[in-house]
């Protein structure tokens, strides 16, 4: 998972779209989803990360422990951050 790109979308923009970008070759972003068939997710991601997207299918329940992690490794470096300050 690239987390620049997860970085330009919110913890819950991630959530409620049950949508993650994984990948981008500088080009394309891939965004994974369980319905990869929604022209609406490809349209408001591709805005979110300023390039094109390509939808995968992926299974749900791992898109969400993925977007769970994030939010907790997130959290973690704001603590760190504030810690150092």
């Amino acid at each position: 998972v690239d987390i620049d790109l997860l970085r330009r979308v919110s913890v819950p923009y991630l959530r409620s779209r049950e949508a993650v970008p994984v990948f981008s070759d500088g080009k394309t972003a891939t965004v994974v989803t369980p319905d990869p068939g929604r022209p609406d997710l490809q349209r408001e991601f591709s805005a979110s990360l300023r390039m094109p997207v390509e939808l995968a299918v992926g299974p749900r329940d791992a898109i969400l422990q993925t977007i769970a992690d994030y939010e907790q490794f997130h959290r973690a470096s704001r603590k760190e951050v504030s810690a150092g300050d």
